[in-house]
């Protein structure tokens, strides 16, 4: 015993060193080989917007609950029939009164590990904005494939795969104008869907806004090198885009027929996704992501220091700063002159992730890039 004490501490200490020892191994490993990123310096400018919280979207009916992955965005053809975009590459659609839904086409491949995993989707695809044309095609913005043509039979064709001999990276938000231009947004050139979160610490500026023609054919790029433009929608007056920044959680306008760029709303209370108008009122849909917390913001915070963001980068994996994030459901209502009119919220995060507001019918549809299940919340309750 008197010889066995000294050793069984020396033991203890010598696996406390052996598990330092291997987390600091494993600390230089992923300093080495993690993302290797010079990250840009960008600022939000201005305090938060104070909002009250309200539980406007609390009572949200889920739709097709453990049944789809990711329903993104809604689009509705002439027959009533709405659709949604899946994260597995499927397009469903369904009738607003009923339980079921079906399979209307896939974007890419149909295979059995098309579950909606996002490192799956490069392969199995991932539709986000849609729109039906006026000859019946639903145009579709996939995050993977480009801008696609989908026909009343489900045949899946592409429109655009680059622009400028610069392939296609992450198509996102997508509007048809009446003349039949397909003005659409190119999240990155340098960060696809499974790097997102990786483009937001880079402070990525890679964006570009687009439009089709498709009697010649022709893409032109309107913008570009723009901090990740995410939903896009003509205007009430159709003479501009109205385009959300996802980076800086702003909203801009470009001008069709002069090209000037002008800032609608800056310093958004959380991250803006899809924008869409009001069908009712001349006012803007802008869907936030997630919430943006106060009095502290950790992403406020890293937008200023370029240095700890290259630090996370390499350190903690994407997913890893999603889950530390609140779920939170928030969706603005935005003037012309860019004031937020009023706020539907979720603050139990219930339902939450919000990528796409639009209303259809009777109803205000909410469309998720994470959830399991498709929402809507009646007009009526939204007015209460």
């Amino acid at each position: 015993h008197f010889f066995a004490l000294p050793f069984c501490r020396f033991w203890e200490m010598s696996w406390i060193a052996w598990i330092f020892a291997v987390l600091a191994a494993l600390l230089g490993w992923r300093l080495a080989v993690g993302p290797q990123l010079e990250p840009a310096l960008f600022e939000y400018g201005g305090p938060l917007p104070q909002l009250v919280p309200n539980h406007r979207l609390g009572a949200a009916e889920h739709l097709f609950e453990g049944q789809v992955h990711g329903p993104e965005g809604f689009a509705v053809d002439k027959n009533g029939l709405i659709y949604t975009s899946l994260g597995d590459g499927r397009i469903i659609r369904f009738k607003p009164e009923a339980k079921k839904f079906e399979e209307f086409a896939r974007t890419g491949s149909n295979l059995t590990l098309c579950n909606g995993s996002p490192s799956t989707q490069p392969i199995c695809g991932r539709p986000l904005a849609m729109k039906f044309d006026s000859e019946g095609n639903l145009i579709v913005a996939d995050g993977y494939k480009g801008i696609l043509s989908v026909d009343p039979q489900g045949r899946v064709t592409p429109l655009v795969v680059e622009a400028e001999k610069v392939p296609l990276v992450y198509a996102d938000g997508l509007d048809i104008a009446p003349d039949g231009m397909v003005y659409f947004t190119e999240m990155s050139t340098r960060y696809p869907i499974l790097q997102l979160f990786l483009g937001l610490l880079d402070g990525d500026s890679s964006g570009r806004v687009l439009s089709y023609n498709p009697k010649t054919r022709e893409t032109k790029v309107l913008l570009k090198d723009l901090p990740y433009p995410n939903g896009l929608t003509l205007s009430h007056d159709g003479r501009s885009l109205v385009i959300s920044l996802s980076l800086i959680s702003a909203v801009m306008r470009y001008d069709l027929a002069t090209g000037k760029t002008s800032t609608l709303v800056r310093n958004l209370p959380g991250v803006p996704d899809n924008v869409l108008k009001h069908p009712h009122r001349p006012t803007y849909l802008v869907t936030l992501d997630f919430k943006r917390a106060q009095p502290f913001d950790l992403v406020t915070e890293l937008a200023s220091r370029p240095m700890a963001r290259k630090i996370l980068a390499r350190l903690i994996p994407s997913i890893v700063l999603l889950l530390l994030t609140p779920s939170y459901g928030i969706v603005l209502e935005v003037d012309e002159n860019g004031n937020i009119v009023t706020s539907y919220q979720d603050p139990t995060g219930r339902t939450g992730w919000l990528t796409e507001a639009r209303v259809i019918g009777e109803y205000l549809y909410l469309g998720s890039w994470l959830n399991h299940f498709a929402a809507r919340v009646p007009l009526s309750a939204l007015e209460q």
